[in-house]
């Protein structure tokens, strides 16, 4: 399996720490694993229309073409995605890549992959789900990967990372993703 991982967080970040642990523990053996470093590329988010299919845009959906399982890796910041992952979606998931319209409704066109998305947040889960609209499955399984085509799709958030007893929760995390990779 052809598997795309991809990372929205800096290298001080725990979310880069979750990136390294899942793309060490994958098992290369048995499949082949392609990293986007979105911080370290320098990706620029800023979408602007006659860059839409520059040679960097069409690398990264060569990507997600030749690749069975998605995962990314971030931070959630004000409830959502960090700038550069949404320029990343915006720019690579575009209508015509990922989607078409066809009479009033979206028609994904990636619907043979999978996705796993791993974020992390200081707020606590039921937070995100109650008082804030459940916004992480709506902007992925809805949004995202839905509009794409995307339905099998896991969805995880490491919650009340950076706070109290954060050092504690980061080793179960990584113990998590340790065993999700090897599942693979």
């Amino acid at each position: 399996m052809n598997v795309l991982s991809i990372l929205a967080g800096q290298s001080k970040d725990f979310t880069f720490e979750l990136f390294d642990k899942f793309n060490t523990n994958l098992n290369t053996s048995l499949h082949t694993l392609h990293k986007i470093d979105l911080y370290t590329e320098k990706f620029n988010p800023v979408f602007v229309s006659e860059l839409a299919y520059s040679d960097e845009i069409i690398k990264y959906q060569n990507l997600v073409k030749i690749s069975d399982l998605l995962v990314f890796f971030y931070p959630v910041w004000e409830f959502g995605l960090p700038a550069i992952l949404k320029g990343f979606l915006d720019k690579v998931f575009q209508e015509g890549f990922a989607y078409e319209y066809d009479r009033n409704y979206t028609r994904g066109l990636l619907s043979d992959k999978k996705g796993m998305i791993f974020s992390t947040s200081r707020q606590p889960n039921w937070q995100l789900r109650f008082l804030y609209g459940n916004v992480l499955p709506l902007t992925w399984k809805r949004g995202v990967f839905g509009s794409a085509g995307i339905r099998d799709v896991r969805l995880q958030n490491f919650d009340l990372i950076g706070g109290k007893n954060s050092s504690e929760r980061q080793l179960l995390a990584l113990e998590e993703i340790k065993l999700l990779a090897g599942e693979v």
